[in-house]
């Protein structure tokens, strides 16, 4: 069984695995990656510790602050909400991107479909 630790070893990984695909021109590969980093939110919504995210909000990587402040909408708006208005104003076309439309559907009510 994978505990707490490796799920989150496993996040911050994937999460710069992933960012490297998209600038790397690897969509698929980087649609893998999306699935696993979303397999590992579910689990920790299973485990009920969605919150260890809260943590993440304030990594050295852009894109583990990305991923981990759009799960931690529900739980931590505020701060999520103020990470992804910092990072709609990042150099990196991705994170700017992401974080803007992540912004839109939250504020369209629509972010929480994604996530189930």
């Amino acid at each position: 069984m994978e505990t707490l630790e490796i799920l989150k070893e496993q996040f911050v990984s994937y999460a710069i695995s992933q960012l490297q695909a998209l600038e790397n021109g690897e969509g698929r590969k980087a649609n893998r990656i999306h699935k696993k980093i979303h397999s590992i939110y579910l689990k920790l919504k299973n485990l009920d510790r969605v919150d260890v995210l809260k943590d993440f909000l304030n990594d050295e990587h852009e894109c583990v602050r990305l991923w981990a402040a759009g799960f931690c909408l529900k739980i931590a708006p505020k701060l999520a909400e103020q990470e992804l208005k910092k990072l709609k104003k990042s150099e990196d076309f991705f994170i700017s991107s992401a974080a803007e439309v992540t912004l839109k559907l939250y504020r369209n009510n629509e972010w929480d479909k994604l996530l189930v």
